[in-house]
């Protein structure tokens, strides 16, 4: 099963979306300490409109 959760700059507010933006670091933390715990694979993008994993 495939799953795609996310906010960009259609469905959220600024403010909201500051509130989820990761950087680098906490984006590589993330899947190391989740993959394979909470789901098998997963990728996240993250950028100045957009977050999504």
């Amino acid at each position: 099963m495939i799953y795609a959760v996310g906010v960009n700059h259609h469905t959220a507010p600024v403010t909201i979306r500051e509130c989820l933006h990761l950087t680098d670091d906490e984006i590589a933390a993330f899947l190391r300490d989740n993959t394979g715990v909470l789901f098998k694979e997963a990728g996240i993008v993250s950028t100045c409109n957009r977050t999504e994993l």
